[in-house]
C-alpha cells in the first residue's frame, strides 16, 4: 500500500487499472485499454499533482528501457527482467491522492524495498516525454 510519504519522483508503485482509469478520480489520460495491475514510475510532483509512467517488460524499439544500472530496491524479476516505460507520449497526471488510492491494493513491500528509479533513468524518461509531445503538470 503507497503511503503518502512514499511519494517522490522515481518511486514505483502498483496501480489497480479500475481505480485508476475511473473518471472520477481526475487522472489524464483516463486510458480505458489499461487492462492490468501493474507498476508506474513517478516522473514529476508539483504541489497535490504528479505525474505517472506506465512500465511494462515488453520491447518495443520506440520505448525507453530502464537500465538495471537505475534501478533500485524491488523485488528479483524488477532488478533481472527488462523494464520498459509503455509509451512516453501519455503520462498519467493527476491528484497524488487519487493516485495513492490506485495502489490501495498493492502487495506491501516488507520482503524487498519498494522499486524506484534513479534521478538519471528519470531525466531520461523526461527527456523522452518532451521529445515525444508527451504532457507534464
Amino acid at each position: 500500500m503507497l503511503r503518502d510519504n512514499e511519494i517522490a519522483v522515481g518511486i514505483v508503485a502498483y496501480f489497480d487499472p479500475n481505480i485508476l482509469t475511473n473518471p472520477g478520480m481526475g487522472i489524464t489520460p483516463s486510458n480505458s485499454q489499461l487492462n492490468r495491475a501493474g507498476p508506474f514510475v513517478c516522473v514529476q510532483i508539483e504541489g497535490t499533482q504528479s505525474a505517472w509512467c506506465e512500465i511494462t517488460s515488453a520491447y518495443r524499439p520506440e520505448r525507453v528501457e530502464i537500465l538495471p544500472e537505475w534501478r533500485r530496491g524491488g523485488s528479483w524479476n524488477w532488478n533481472n527482467n527488462a523494464q520498459y516505460i509503455n509509451d512516453c507520449r501519455t503520462p498519467y497526471l493527476g491528484p497524488t491522492a487519487s493516485f495513492i488510492q490506485a495502489a490501495a491494493a498493492e502487495i506491501d513491500f516488507t520482503t524487498c524495498a519498494r522499486p524506484s528509479v534513479t534521478q538519471e533513468g528519470i531525466q531520461v524518461i523526461l527527456t523522452q516525454i518532451q521529445l515525444l509531445g508527451g504532457q507534464l503538470l
